[in-house]
């Protein structure tokens, strides 16, 4: 096998050739990347190259690891493994290139999840955002730089429907994953126990559903830094109402009982998208009128600006993303954003 360099510059080294036994009817090669760098710096998880592997898939796409051409990809904590053709190995080595070049320094995120009663706050501040590409059906995004973030959290807060879930700055190895998530578990009288011993023979049983919201952030810098890369998935649920399902039983002589069940009867909300922009700015999206992922009680609405308020509250819910390294490369300068797309070829 013989050694081979794949980015000198960059740290990223590689052995490649080819293997016996593998076929390679279309020119694949067999190259050894070595991570163990990265990995020595990830304190957070015990297999820190499970996110090295998630980013590949990412941006070669899942299918051609899946398709006609032989193939391979496994990592460890010391060398990802690939067979694969050339071009493929081009885009592992830039996506490994990224974890190297960065290493594991922490990426500093704010977020903010704010929920307003309806959308009418876009007539005046529409002008001073940068739409984005945006797959997921009615859900838009758009890039604004960090001074109008803070204006038109102010404006938003002004108004008397705002709500925001309180969240500290988050740190996250460059690559990984961090999670938020704010649920509770609402009870309802899911079963009946039978107790023929006692009267009326049967005991309510309770069980919980949640509701609430559970958002993933996966960010990885470019190896200049002056782009980020960050992949999204957020799933908010919430209990619309509880369907009641009365049962007769028969009871004492005359006396039939009527327990009473409860079916919840819920909706889910999930989104996940890949966005890239310039850490000197921030993203907002705009998941449009949804349920509301920050648990509270139907009732703290009041029923004009809920008119709905006797069921589950619904809402012009709003993400707010700010990311970029917590420690600065010298020379560093600010970078317009560019408006962000999420890779065809897989999330």
């Amino acid at each position: 096998m013989t050694p081979a360099s794949v980015s000198a510059s960059s740290g990223v080294q590689a052995q490649s050739g080819g293997v016996h036994g593998l076929p390679s009817s279309h020119g694949q090669v067999w190259r050894e990347y070595d991570i163990r760098s990265y990995c020595l710096q990830v304190q957070s998880t015990k297999r820190p190259q499970a996110a090295v592997v998630d980013w590949i898939l990412r941006e070669t796409g899942y299918e051609v690891w899946h398709g006609e051409v032989p193939a391979l990809l496994c990592a460890s904590r010391e060398k990802v493994l690939v067979f694969h053709t050339p071009a493929v190995q081009d885009v592992v080595g830039q996506v490994l290139e990224r974890f190297l070049t960065n290493g594991a320094q922490p990426v500093g995120i704010n977020f903010r999840l704010v929920v307003v009663s309806n959308p009418s706050w876009q007539a005046a501040w529409l002008h001073a955002l940068t739409p984005v590409k945006v797959h997921s059906q009615g859900i838009r995004a758009w890039v604004l730089y960090r001074e109008d973030v803070s204006l038109l959290v102010a404006d938003l807060r002004r108004r008397p429907d705002y709500r925001e879930h309180p969240a500290p700055q988050l740190s996250v190895p460059n690559g990984q994953t961090t999670v938020v998530s704010a649920t509770r578990a609402r009870p309802y009288t899911r079963h009946l126990a039978w107790r023929p011993e006692s009267w009326p023979g049967f005991t309510p049983e309770t069980g919980f559903v949640d509701e609430g919201f559970t958002l993933e952030i996966s960010p990885l810098l470019s190896s200049d830094r002056r782009q980020v890369d960050v992949v999204l998935r957020l799933e908010i649920w919430q209990v619309e109402r509880l369907v009641p399902l009365t049962l007769e039983i028969a009871g004492g002589p005359g006396q039939p009982a009527r327990p009473r069940l409860e079916i919840p009867q819920r909706v889910q909300l999930s989104f996940h998208e890949r966005f890239r922009w310039s850490p000197d700015q921030a993203l907002l999206i705009d998941l449009g009128m949804v349920p509301v992922p920050i648990p509270v009680e139907s009732a703290t609405f009041s029923a004009w600006l809920w008119p709905f308020a006797t069921q589950a509250p619904r809402g012009n819910v709003l993400l707010f993303l700010e990311v970029r390294p917590l420690s600065a490369m010298p020379n560093d300068t600010p970078n317009m954003a560019t408006p962000s797309t999420r890779f065809p070829r897989g999330y």
